[in-house]
């Protein structure tokens, strides 16, 4: 998993939001190993991240109904997870 969270980051770096959008949103919806790993550690750092991620794809993918909502799902997840470790994220 760490593995996959360093090959996305390198990803997001070769499509910038600004050349790629939709490509690069769905890169940030597709970080679910931020997520999945960030529930097996007792620190909420990559949970936040995927937070991050989720809401950023989000917004770049608000025209794409699909996808959008598959992000929308992806955010809710992360937030119960990081719910269940009492840590506020505003």
């Amino acid at each position: 998993m760490r593995q996959a969270i360093t090959l996305y980051r390198q990803a997001l770096a070769y499509l910038p939001r600004d050349r790629a959008p939709q490509e690069w949103a769905t890169i940030q919806n597709n970080r679910l190993a931020l997520q999945t790993l960030g529930e097996r550690e007792a620190n909420t750092t990559r949970l936040e991240e995927a937070i991050d991620a989720f809401g950023c794809a989000r917004g770049a993918l608000a025209s794409v109904l699909l996808e959008w909502a598959e992000t929308q799902n992806n955010l809710g997840i992360t937030l119960q997870n990081i719910g269940r470790t009492g840590s506020k994220h505003s």
